[in-house]
């Protein structure tokens, strides 16, 4: 009856629905009152059992409180003398008693209401909570350590360090007393004096700090006594700085200097002590036992209390209304309940009126509007209904309207645009190429796309963050409009890479197009009060010569960008040659990557010799791959696909795990030689570079001096500061450090003064040919006498003949190394030349 066919599916009537369930309600309200009225008697004798099991309640809630006072009294009692054993028999017996008790309300199926156990239940939590609390204060007004953590520093840190400077006080000036050169610096003694009475005064105001705390006389005090503390303690670090240079220049003997370490060391240490005791004693943890009882114990004796007290009022309050209603329900039940049913069935009647005309009706004609929204079909105006829910409803479905028209046009715009510029992104210019590749087609005329990579954009990134770097993108992307007419369009890829439609230009305005837009990238840009400059690679395609479609353009447009950035040409038109290269690279980065994973890389070793004693003293580790397409791989392409790639981190370990291996091995075999390794500027950018190789080191149990880093002075000169940092950090951890190729790049020896190097190696650029260039010849001599006069070793490389040995040897250079004595050999081929040489020279 309630069901219309429509096509082949049943379709049920909401309004059909709703009327039969307002029907339905109406038969179980006359039903409830029947049942209602047949409960009445139940109803009276649970009342009265509810009223015997209350009283019960109340008498054990009283019994409850009183084991709470009891406990509570008894732990004043042992607050006062911790000393007497009855006090704290007395807690845990109170305690017992009230946890006892409040498990069997817990655990009780009286008639009482949710609101009663959820409180019993609570009241048995807090008293085992309270049990514990009181069991960790009783342990801790027992334990004096405990009581006041800051104790546990004095005995770890202050007395231990306090001792230590009184027994340094004590050698210094003994030893000072002895120092026949202390008339030339009398200030010594007084210095060490002056300082020994500042430390006096610290420890005595530290005294003073503890008394006034753990008394609690004058808390107002306490941070006038930390700044004094602390004011003294810098004025006996002022006093000991006075002594440094001459410590330093070793002025006051040896066994001061060693005092005077021991002072600085042991003081700092027992001002961090204090430092610690401070920020306990500013803290309300300065003292555990009155923290416990503030923060814990009294809390959760005034819970406990408060949860009874709540107990108690609604069991009282409960009762009393029992009571009174006893009388009145049973004749009141009847009536109320047909009276409910009355006024239920006339409730549902108006119900089912109102929604019929001011909801389902108005429901129905949105429902039909959103269906018509929703196939974008243009919808009927919606009529006024008088109903203020229906009123809402249709404006909130034009407001609906209305943002999903907007978001949708916002959700295109940026689907199509770069979030960052505004410019188009990969989207809409492929979007544009296709469209502006149909209309040269069409009307025969060319079409140029180009594809520009700003160069040095990584380092304004790194340097000034990629706030700057997002800037000056914006600022470059209004630049190159600015360049062009409005029928180009100017795109971001992503990076710092653009990409520009042509329309119409191909030939000859290419290349002053090109030009033009180079010039303009060369220009400063303003950003942030910082003028920035960069300069742009372009690569160029040409429709329809490179390429029918946008794909094929913008693959072969990157290629051109990638071997003008490559070859510094500015731009680069592409040439079908130049992507087979292209591809070459990108196939050797990948078996790069595996030869890495794979360990299919080799090392080869040359050796170093003294050219004076002839002896071995170490040797280079040199990369070498065999590529099985390619054949063998120099060491420098390598290098270079690994920093372009980001490999360079990883194949630098690669070759110092190896050649630690290595090390490891030989020592081993009784065979002890240095070995040096090449590093390069990308690793002194790594921050973990310097804990990856002593990691290495101590995996391998090999002491640091066993390794030297080679790195060329033009990795060096592209950050100094950087550096200088690096490298100091290496050199203090014992590894040595070698300027490599020295010569070729544009550092000085007046600046390597500045830096950690223990050694140089001529570039063999210069030593090959010493004996028939005379220009090569004092380049050599000068280095090496300028090197020398700067504490450094220098290492000759190319040596290959044995007059060239000779002339080095006259000069003073310390080693030599080069193919006169090997070439880079394998490390089981090295083995047996060493085994060879020291036979022949036996």
């Amino acid at each position: 009856m309630f069901v219309k066919r429509l096509g082949s599916k049943n379709v049920v009537s909401l309004r059909q629905r709703f009327k039969l369930f307002a029907g339905a309600l109406i038969v179980v309200i006359l039903l409830s009152a029947a049942y209602g009225y047949q409960r009445l008697s139940t109803t009276q004798s649970t009342i009265e059992a509810n009223l015997i099991e209350r009283n019960s309640l109340l008498q054990a809630t009283h019994i409850l409180r009183a084991s709470l006072l009891d406990a509570y009294q008894a732990m004043d009692s042992f607050l006062l003398d911790p000393t007497q054993s009855e006090h704290r028999e007395s807690i845990n017996w109170a305690i017992r008693d009230a946890l006892l008790l409040s498990k069997q309300l817990a655990d009780s199926k009286a008639a009482v209401g949710e609101d009663d156990k959820r409180d019993f239940r609570h009241l048995n939590k807090t008293l085992l909570k309270l049990e514990v609390d009181i069991g960790e204060l009783i342990e801790i007004r027992l334990e004096p350590s405990r009581q006041y953590p800051s104790l546990g520093i004095g005995a770890e840190l202050l007395q231990p360090n306090r001792n230590r400077v009184n027994n340094a006080f004590s050698l210094a000036l003994n030893a000072l007393k002895g120092e026949e050169r202390l008339d030339e610096n009398p200030e010594v003694l007084g210095s060490f004096l002056q300082a020994r009475h500042l430390w006096s005064q610290m420890l005595s105001n530290f005294r003073l700090y503890l008394a006034n705390r753990m008394g609690s006389f004058n808390e107002d005090s306490l941070p006038v006594q930390e700044n004094g503390i602390a004011t003294m303690y810098g004025e006996y670090k002022k006093e000991m700085e006075i002594l440094r240079p001459l410590v330093d220049e070793g002025i006051i003997g040896f066994e001061t200097s060693e005092a005077y370490e021991e002072l600085l060391d042991a003081a700092d240490k027992w001002f961090g002590g204090f430092q610690k005791v401070k920020v306990i004693h500013s803290t309300n943890e300065w003292r555990i036992d009155a923290k416990l009882m503030k923060e814990n114990i009294s809390p959760s004796i005034e819970l406990a209390s408060i949860i009874l007290r709540d107990i108690n009022d609604r069991l009282v309050l409960a009762a009393e209304n029992d009571t009174l209603k006893l009388g009145d329900v049973a004749s009141l039940q009847s009536i109320v309940l047909w009276i409910v049913a009355a006024i239920a069935i006339l409730f549902v009647i108006s119900i089912v009126v109102s929604i019929e005309k001011l909801i389902l009706i108005p429901v129905g004609m949105i429902a039909k509007a959103l269906k018509q929204e929703a196939l974008g079909k243009a919808r009927q105006k919606l009529p006024t209904f008088y109903s203020s829910e229906t009123k809402d409803l249709i404006e909130a479905f034009g407001e609906m309207s209305r943002q999903i028209h907007s978001r949708q046009s916002e959700l295109e715009y940026r689907a199509l645009h770069d979030g960052l510029t505004s410019l188009p992104n990969r989207t809409l210019l492929f979007d544009h190429i296709e469209h502006d590749i149909f209309i040269a087609r069409r009307d025969e005329a060319p079409l140029t796309l180009l594809m520009l990579d700003l160069d040095l954009f990584k380092e304004v990134n790194d340097t000034f963050g990629h706030a700057v770097g997002d800037q000056l993108l914006i600022e470059v992307g209004k630049r190159l409009k600015s360049l062009l007419r409005d029928v180009d369009t100017v795109a971001r890829m992503g990076g710092d890479e653009f990409s520009i439609i042509l329309p119409g230009v191909g030939g000859e305005e290419v290349a002053a197009i090109a030009n033009k837009l180079i010039r303009a990238s060369q220009l400063p840009y303003e950003v942030d009060d910082m003028t920035l400059v960069v300069a742009a690679s372009i690569g160029v395609a040409i429709y329809p010569e490179h390429g029918e479609d946008g794909k094929n353009l913008l693959q072969h447009a990157d290629v051109a960008m990638y071997v003008a950035k490559q070859n510094k040409l500015g731009y680069s038109i592409y040439d079908p040659e130049q992507d087979q290269y292209s591809l070459t690279r990108f196939s050797m980065i990948a078996d790069l990557r595996d030869a890495i994973e794979n360990n299919s890389l080799e090392l080869y070793f040359q050796p170093k010799l003294d050219l004076r004693s002839h002896e071995v003293v170490g040797v280079e580790a040199l990369l070498r791959w065999n590529h099985l397409q390619h054949g063998f791989v120099s060491p420098e392409q390598i290098v270079e696909l690994a920093e372009q790639t980001g490999f360079i981190s990883q194949l630098t370990y690669w070759v110092a795990e190896r050649a630690i291996q290595q090390a490891s091995l030989w020592h081993s075999m009784n065979i002890n030689l240095n070995i040096s390794i090449n590093i390069s500027a990308h690793n002194l950018k790594d921050e973990g570079f310097v804990a990856g190789m002593k990691k290495i080191l101590e995996l391998q149990q090999l002491p640091c001096d066993q390794l030297t880093l080679e790195i060329t002075e033009n990795a060096m000169m592209s950050n100094p500061m950087l550096a200088v940092d690096t490298l100091t950090e290496f050199s203090n951890m014992g590894f040595g450090i070698s300027v490599d190729d020295y010569g070729t790049g544009f550092s000085s020896l007046s600046y390597l003064s500045k830096l950690p190097v223990d050694e140089l190696k001529i570039d063999k650029s210069f030593v090959i040919n010493i004996d028939t260039d005379p220009s090569n010849e004092t380049i050599v001599r000068s280095t090496i006498e300028l090197a020398h006069n700067l504490g450094l070793n220098v290492v000759a490389e190319g040596i290959e003949t044995q007059l060239v040995w000779n002339m080095l040897r006259s000069y003073g250079c310390d080693q030599a190394q080069g193919y006169l004595m090997s070439k880079p050999v394998p490390a089981p081929e090295l083995e047996l030349w060493l085994s060879q040489r020291s036979q022949a020279l036996a």
